[in-house]
């Protein structure tokens, strides 16, 4: 079998690649071959390399395209160290060599789109040095991005009333067509691989593109909005600026769709119609591929909107009730751990909550304590029923902590929220007629027991059981 790697002339390369062309016993795998070019895994005793070619329609620049990687390199960004370009010598194929960095992502969760996000925002957030900016390219936007848009004049027109309020500034490294199958993992560290698009641009259009493609190829909403949620907290941009790109974005997908370049399926279209009709900046020319466009209703306010609207941070003292996210997993276990096996287990519940936050089903609130350090002491969990104004709520506490009065405090503040700001009438809670503790501490706050209320099945140690519940409400005083 031919040496991989000969009959390749190689215009630029590190020491690296004397080693390789130097060893006989060198493996080959095949991998997931992308639509311009082929890809193969080179291995080598402990390490290994990716060799990818372009077929003769594609070509771009892999000159450049390595030197952006060394940059990055250098710049300790998240991405494969590159090893040599050349071209083949007998079908002027272009290859470029790079160290394997991982495989293809197998989980997306909604970690996985958080960790996406971050990821993005820490290559945006990297600034580019002056001497840096000289070795990657930086194009002209409208032609590298939309070429031939002249030929169609309603989304001519669009664009450049959009770029002439956008104020384009290309000067970060940007990716060009971010999303998860170009990102890879190895040892829990994450890559992002296929800078053939990657340039000096606007860190928004590219964040934007990348929402938008999440958006259309995702169906979750919530997994896209905790990519969106971990990028802006990283990279904080304006709603107004966002819009703009995120037109500037659907124009691109509309010329590629007029020219026959996107493949997609009815269903993805009718996301990106979605997309379009609620962008309020595309509503200012007649588009046939967008939806009619009907009178916008304002939306009716809901009491519910000073829950939703901004995750509520309450506090009495020394007690916080606030957000639970990753980072308080190990506290949350010792909360749990009566019910779950492992904190896993327990990081799943946190992205539940989130979900549920996010769908306006519920909100979950961690309380915490100055007197513990701030930590994760207790967990409150409440549902909403509008139409009868009651909340259903449940609490949680590490009880291996004197935290009893903390957990009274917590529930007093939960209740003033409901009652002053969401105008509820009735807080209920649900326990089991044997936990005499928690009926104790509600008694002691001043909630009434109405008694039994239904039966329920719950998990024991010996089996499921059938239980009757025992109801506990507090009403509010001026309903």
């Amino acid at each position: 079998m031919e040496h991989p790697l000969a009959n390749i002339d190689w215009r630029e390369q590190n020491q690296r690649l004397d080693d390789l062309l130097n060893r006989e016993k060198i493996t080959v795998e095949s991998m997931r071959q992308g639509f311009e070019a082929e890809v193969m895994k080179i291995n080598l005793d402990q390490d290994s390399f990716v060799l990818k070619r372009w077929n003769k329609d594609s070509k771009p620049n892999i000159s450049m395209q390595y030197r952006l990687l060394i940059v990055m390199t250098e710049l300790a960004l998240p991405v494969p160290k590159p090893v040599a370009w050349g071209v083949n010598k007998d079908t002027d194929h272009q290859v470029l060599l790079t160290s394997y960095e991982g495989k293809p992502l197998s989980k997306f969760d909604v970690n996985t789109f958080t960790d996406f996000g971050t990821l993005l925002a820490k290559i945006h957030n990297t600034p580019v040095s002056e001497n840096d900016s000289e070795y990657l390219p930086k194009h002209n936007f409208v032609d590298y991005h939309y070429w031939g848009i002249k030929e169609y004049p309603d989304l001519h027109e669009a664009l450049e009333y959009l770029m002439g309020i956008a104020s384009l500034k290309q000067d970060r490294i940007i990716h060009g067509d971010y999303h998860l199958d170009n990102v890879v993992e190895k040892d829990r560290q994450y890559r992002v691989i296929d800078w053939t698009n990657g340039q000096l641009g606007d860190r928004r259009f590219d964040f934007a593109k990348s929402i938008l493609f999440s958006s259309i190829f995702f169906a979750s909403a919530w997994k896209t909005a905790a990519f969106r949620k971990a990028y802006l907290e990283e990279n904080p941009i304006p709603e107004e600026e966002l819009e703009i790109f995120e037109a500037m974005v659907c124009l691109k997908w509309l010329l590629e769709h007029r020219k026959g370049y996107a493949k997609q399926d009815r269903i993805k279209f009718q996301r990106l119609q979605k997309i379009m009709k609620a962008n309020a900046l595309l509503q200012k020319w007649s588009i046939p591929e967008l939806p009619k466009h009907k009178s916008i209703q304002k939306r009716k306010s809901s009491m519910l909107d000073p829950a939703f609207q901004q995750f509520p941070v309450l506090q009495s003292g020394n007690v916080f009730l606030k957000r639970i996210d990753a980072g308080h997993a190990e506290d949350m276990y010792q909360i749990y751990k009566s019910r779950v096996w492992s904190q896993d287990r327990v990081s799943v519940l946190i992205t539940h909550f989130e979900r549920d936050y996010f769908k306006k089903k519920a909100i979950t609130w961690g309380i915490f304590s100055s007197n513990y350090d701030n930590r994760l002491v207790g967990v409150i969990h409440a549902v909403f029923n509008v139409k009868d104004q009651r909340v259903w709520f449940t609490y949680e506490l590490n009880r291996s902590l004197d935290i009893v009065e903390i957990a009274k405090e917590a529930i007093k503040v939960m209740l003033a929220f409901m009652f002053e700001t969401i105008n509820m009438t009735r807080v209920v809670i649900e326990i089991e007629p044997d936990n005499k503790v928690v009926q104790s501490e509600l008694l002691s706050i001043g909630f009434i027991h109405e008694g039994s209320f239904r039966q329920v099945p719950l998990r024991k140690a010996n089996g499921k059981e059938m239980v009757e519940l025992q109801m506990y409400t507090f009403c509010n005083a001026l309903s």
